[in-house]
């Protein structure tokens, strides 16, 4: 298959977000009404011009990288009452790792148990420090 050009690659890219932003970006019915399989979306959602393009729609609606961050703090310090959630900040810390690129989905396996994570004090700790002592614990097995 012969490589689109540059304008037509961003033109496609911008309808396939805008259809899948129409759909509540459901992939599954984006594929029914493209006529094509799930995995096919999947894979053209994943391409360079696309990721541009959702990157500015994020921007347009105030999703910034500022705003993600404070979602991301608050998270990490998540309570349930007046008790620390360790399930919810388990799972932003796997997000905010995972959007630094210090992890990727299937290479790091943690289990959620939280024993192993009543001594873990986030409180105090930004997202950085965070991920800078996770990244020296990674790197030293």
């Amino acid at each position: 298959m012969p490589k689109l050009k540059k304008s037509t690659a961003k033109r496609r890219a911008r309808k396939l977000v805008k259809d899948c932003e129409k759909l509540d970006f459901n992939e599954s019915a984006l594929a029914r009404k493209e006529g094509v399989s799930q995995q096919a979306i999947h894979q053209r959602m994943q391409r360079t011009y696309v990721q541009e393009t959702m990157t500015e729609i994020m921007e347009k609606q105030g999703l910034t990288d500022k705003a993600l961050v404070v979602v991301l703090k608050s998270g990490l310090g998540a309570k349930k009452g007046k008790k620390i959630d360790y399930f919810i900040r388990h799972k932003y810390l796997g997000t905010a790792l995972d959007l630094k690129g210090h992890i990727k989905k299937g290479d790091v396996n943690i289990v959620t148990d939280n024993r192993k994570f009543q001594h873990f004090e986030f409180g105090t700790k930004t997202g950085d420090e965070i991920s800078d002592f996770l990244t020296k614990r990674l790197k030293n097995r």
